[in-house]
Formats: C-alpha cells, sequence, structure tokens
C-alpha cells in the first residue's frame, strides 16, 4: 500500500494501519475520507500509549473517554461514537479490541411490557418488523404515562385513561400520525387483554375524525411532477438514483417501505415486470419502459458495488441500504429543488391513482397496481365518490354486493 497517503501511526495499534486502509478503502471510503479515519486511528493509538492502555484494553467507557478527549478545548475533528465505528470494526474483526457489548436491555417494568408487546406483534400477529418497531415507538409514551410498579396494576386500567391519552395527544399531532397512534394502541390494548393482564379495552381507543376521509387526498399537478423529476441531476450518481426512485413513486405508485424494500432480483428484465412486496403478499406489475430506462441507468452508472441485494444504496460510502425514511427524504429534497413545498412521498402515489383514472384505467386495474384489497380505499385514493363505485365493486373480488 505504498501509494496510499502518508498517515504515521505509533503505538499499539501501528501494526493495523494497511488492515485499516484496506478495511476502509473497501467499503467504498474516497481516499480523502479514509485518510481522515486511518488519522483518528492514530490519534486513538497514541491515546492509548499514553494512557499505558492495550488495545484490549479499550472498553467502551474508555472509548468515552478517548472522545471526550478529542472535545477539549483547541481539540478540532470532534467525533461521536458512531463516526468512530469505521476504525473500530476491523479491529473487532481482527480481535484486537474486544467485542461490542450487548445492546442495553431496557429492564423496567415498562420496558419487559413492551418487549413482550414486540414479540406478540411479530410472532403472533405477524406483522412486518418496520410496522411492529413503529407501533412500538408509539405505544411507549403511553406505557410510559402509566406509571406502572407492578403488572397487576393494568386490571386497573380505566377506558377513561384511555381515551384522555389519545384526546391529549389529538391536540399535538397531525391526522395521519394521530390514525397510526390509534391503531398502535388498539393492538397495545389487544395484547394486554390476550395476556390476561386487562379487560379489553380496545373498543375505548376513540376514532380520528379524518377531515380529509370523506374528500380526496391530494395528488400533485402533472406539471410539478414533471419539475420535481427534472430537478434531479442525472449527469451524477445521486441523480440518476433519485430519478429512478421518484418514477417508481409517480408511474407506479409504490409506497416508500416498497421503493427501500426491492432487491435487485425483483425486476423481471425479460418479462417486463417488478414484482413489488405489498402488505403480506407479493404483487406483479408491469414495468413501464420509461421506468425501466430509469433503473437501467441507475444500475449501469450510480448504483455502488456492493454485496447487498437491495436496488436502492446511499451513494455515500460506506452505501448503506436505503431506508423508507431516505426514500421520503429524495422527494423532500426534489421538490425543494423544483421551487416547490414539502412534498411527502404518498402524493406521488395518489398522483399515480389519479392519472390512470384521467386516463381511463378502470377502478380494478388500479387496485391491483396499487394492491388495494377493496375498491373503496381505492376510491378513496381516485377521488371518486363512494356511491359511484356502488355498480362497479359488485364485480371485484370482495367487493360490495
Amino acid at each position: 500500500m505504498s501509494h496510499l497517503p502518508l498517515v504515521r501511526i505509533t503505538g499499539p495499534l501501528a501494526p493495523y494501519r494497511d488492515d485499516l486502509w484496506a478495511y476502509l478503502l473497501g467499503q467504498g471510503y474516497a481516499l480523502f475520507s479514509a485518510r481522515n479515519l486511518v488519522r483518528v486511528a492514530a490519534h486513538l493509538s497514541r491515546w492509548l500509549q499514553d494512557a499505558h492502555l492495550s488495545p484490549s484494553d479499550l472498553t467502551q467507557s474508555r472509548m468515552e473517554a478517548f472522545l471526550q478527549a478529542r472535545r477539549t478545548p483547541g481539540a478540532r475533528n470532534w467525533l461521536t461514537a458512531k463516526g468512530l465505528e469505521p476504525i473500530l470494526a476491523p479491529l473487532r474483526a481482527l480481535r484486537v479490541i474486544p467485542p461490542m457489548g450487548p445492546v442495553p436491555v431496557d429492564l423496567s417494568l415498562p420496558g419487559q411490557l413492551i418487549r413482550g408487546f414486540e414479540t406478540y406483534l411479530l410472532q403472533e400477529r405477524g406483522i412486518q418488523p418496520i410496522t411492529a418497531t413503529s407501533y412500538v415507538r408509539l405505544v411507549r409514551p403511553f406505557v410510559d404515562r402509566l406509571g406502572l410498579s407492578d403488572l397487576s396494576e393494568l386490571r386497573e386500567l380505566s377506558a377513561e385513561r384511555v381515551s384522555g391519552f389519545i384526546l391529549r395527544e389529538a391536540h399535538s399531532s397531525g391526522i395521519g400520525y394521530l390514525k397510526l397512534k390509534v391503531t398502535a394502541l388498539r393492538a397495545f390494548l389487544r395484547f394486554l387483554h390476550v395476556q390476561g393482564l386487562s379487560s379489553d379495552l380496545s373498543a375505548a381507543v376513540p376514532a380520528v375524525a379524518g377531515r380529509r376521509s370523506s374528500g380526496l387526498p391530494r395528488g400533485i399537478p402533472e406539471e410539478q411532477v414533471r419539475r420535481i423529476e427534472a430537478s434531479c441531476d442525472r449527469a451524477t450518481a445521486t441523480g440518476r438514483r433519485d430519478y429512478a426512485i421518484l418514477l417508481l413513486l409517480s408511474r407506479l405508485g409504490l409506497r416508500a417501505c416498497e421503493v427501500a424494500a426491492l432487491e435487485l432480483g425483483d425486476v423481471r428484465w425479460a418479462q417486463g415486470e417488478i414484482a413489488v412486496g405489498g402488505k403480506g403478499s407479493e404483487a406483479i406489475l408491469p414495468l413501464p419502459e420509461e421506468v425501466g430506462e430509469a433503473l437501467v441507468a441507475y444500475l449501469k452508472a450510480g448504483r455502488p458495488t456492493s454485496t447487498s441485494g437491495k436496488m436502492f444504496l446511499q451513494v455515500r460510502a460506506p452505501h448503506r441500504e436505503m431506508t423508507a425514511g431516505a426514500v421520503k427524504a429524495v422527494v423532500r429534497s426534489a421538490a425543494r429543488r423544483a421551487g416547490l413545498p414539502s412534498t411527502g412521498s404518498h402524493r406521488l402515489r395518489h398522483t399515480a391513482a389519479t392519472s390512470m383514472l384521467s386516463r381511463g384505467v378502470s377502478l380494478p386495474d388500479i387496485a391491483q397496481v396499487l394492491r388495494h384489497q377493496s375498491l373503496v380505499t381505492t376510491a378513496i385514493y381516485a377521488k371518486v365518490d363512494f356511491q359511484v363505485l356502488r355498480p362497479l365493486a359488485r364485480s371485484w373480488p370482495g367487493g360490495l354486493a
């Protein structure tokens, strides 16, 4: 590695300099970024030497002490524990430093209750992990507010206390977010009942009056969609990736979580199809030529080299898989570049529905693309009066006969 920038390491980590370089470059870090991280490793090695410590002494508390030393007055390039991880990972793999300790477990009564709820969602209800995590996060404030010291106190839980929690939350939450809280809380109360910890209070959770449910979800005008897509600089890797993501959202109506979950093998090029993991089942959708071309451009000159099977990755090293949140951020950034108000990814899904409807696509076909189980849902997305749909719904499996 004589071609690499000279970064001198003294102290106990000196023998592992080349290993650090190899790992960082293998993870896709640019030479400049890798050099800065190796310099941090050199500082860590000097700190260990000055403290008369060996790498095997590098416990969590001592790593915190090292980070604190970098935060002293006059120190440059402050670093967080997360920022130190690219250096520590290869050293752990080489067994130079101790393995990472177990993730701290919340042993409090609320913590135990929440873990039981999560297990119930995953194993008994078969809910997707990302949804279970969301439910747990939404329910935790309710559990904490109960102030439990013993599980037997749950038998005293009242309908008034349950409804009061939602009513308080309504003052600080939007309708969509509040509906998620209601769904999560009902699931939690059913869990308590199934476990024999309380009576079934799920019916005590008040319904959220959706001011827009009888109205129509807002899509985005076609001209604005084009501006959002055109804001992507397709001469760059990021632009090619973001453009492909936007087309999947606006042309096929995919959800952000579905875009993030796409695998390389989900695109069936020979058949001109794409497999999408819907809510509980896989759907096969036709791959529009425009979307396929955007994916090809991204795969040829945009997607970083990686062992991951996911379609979309972060452009910057270490090229992590994109999350649903990252997909939503792509939409917000594109709208901002286009000079438009902040836009959610789901509005592009609404746009796909209304666009298909305006082109004369039948409601059952729209429901198939959007992976709806009922035409009622499609009616809401497509902004169609429910009464108009009654004759059509009779022919739809599971419809409103």
